[in-house]
């Protein structure tokens, strides 16, 4: 599953396809601002 990841501090669009582990990691441990996560 791939998620379409914009977090506007940290991530540009390039970066905005990241799989559900990387996202996951992000979430849980790397205090990323507000993300908005949709299904791509």
């Amino acid at each position: 599953m791939i998620f379409k990841l914009f977090a506007l501090e940290r991530f540009s669009v390039e970066d905005c396809y990241v799989e559900h582990i990387a996202v996951d990691k992000l979430m849980r441990g790397n205090g990323v601002g507000e993300l908005l996560i949709s299904y791509a």
